[in-house]
């Protein structure tokens, strides 16, 4: 085993003694609305359970052109099937190959 190597394992070993867990940084969007007196209210479940833990705040008003761009047009997506035959019929044969 070479020196580096050597030396690398001897670091790894020291900071094992003194480890920090790093726990999955959670990133969350949501929209919400600030109160008449100026106060934003959160109120986010986690999967964290009594950590201390750093919290970043970026406000960013959202003007009405996008909450307008917001609404998706599926349209080019979207079509209609024509079915023939028996749908609950098909619908159990289906469940039946299981």
């Amino acid at each position: 085993m070479n020196t580096s190597v050597k030396e690398l394992l001897s670091t790894v070993k020291q900071l094992s003694h003194s480890c920090i867990i790093t726990l999955a940084m959670e990133v969350l969007k949501l929209t919400t609305k600030i109160d008449e007196s100026g106060y934003l209210n959160l109120n986010i479940p986690t999967q964290l359970v009594a950590v201390e833990v750093n919290v970043v705040v970026v406000l960013n008003p959202v003007s009405s052109e996008e909450k307008q761009q917001l609404s998706y047009d599926f349209s080019d997506l979207a079509g209609q099937l024509t079915w023939q035959g028996d749908a609950v019929g098909m619908q159990r044969n289906l469940r039946d190959e299981w």
